[in-house]
C-alpha cells in the first residue's frame, strides 16, 4: 500500500493556493515588463541602439530568471496536484457522499510544464523580436511586412 502523506487537507490546499498566487506574481511582473518596454519603443521619439540593446540583455536576463522560477514553483504546483488527488481517494469520509468537490479532486493531474516551458520561449521570441523592431532607430526593419501583405 502506498504510504500516505501525514500533511493535512487545509495544509495541502493553502500550499496549493500559495504556489498558485506565485505564478501569478512571476506572471504579472513579466507581462507587466513586457508591456511596458513595448510601450517605451512604440511611443519614444528617438532612442538611441545601445539603449536598446541594453533593454534587450535586461529582458532576456529577467525572462530567464523569471520563467525558471515559474517553471520550479509549476514543479511544486504539480507535486501538490498528486498529493491532494491522494489525500482525496484515501479519505472520502471527509468529505459528504455526493460531493462534486471529491471528484474533482480525485480528477487533479500535474501541469504540463514542457508545454509552459516551450511558450516561455517562444513569449522570448516575441518580445525580442519586438524590442528589435519597434519604435524609432529599430534593428529590425518590418517594412517587408506591410509591402508583403499587400
Amino acid at each position: 500500500m502506498e504510504l500516505i502523506s501525514q500533511i493535512s487537507f487545509d495544509t495541502l490546499i493553502s500550499f496549493h493556493k500559495q504556489e498558485g498566487q506565485e505564478e501569478l506574481a512571476y506572471l504579472t511582473i513579466l507581462f507587466t515588463v513586457i508591456i511596458g518596454i513595448i510601450g517605451f519603443l512604440g511611443s519614444a521619439k528617438k532612442i538611441d541602439r545601445s539603449a536598446r540593446f541594453l533593454i534587450l540583455l535586461f529582458y532576456v536576463g529577467l525572462h530567464f530568471t523569471m520563467v525558471s522560477a515559474f517553471l520550479g514553483s509549476m514543479k511544486v504546483h504539480s507535486a501538490l496536484h498528486q498529493e491532494i488527488k491522494i489525500y482525496a481517494e484515501n479519505h472520502p469520509h471527509e468529505f459528504s457522499k455526493e460531493s462534486p468537490l471529491i471528484e474533482v479532486l480525485k480528477t487533479f493531474e500535474p501541469h504540463n510544464a514542457a508545454n509552459m516551458e516551450i511558450a516561455g520561449y517562444v513569449l522570448l521570441v516575441f518580445v525580442v523580436l519586438c524590442i528589435l523592431s519597434v519604435g524609432e532607430n529599430k534593428f529590425i526593419d518590418s517594412s517587408w511586412l506591410s509591402k508583403k501583405s499587400r
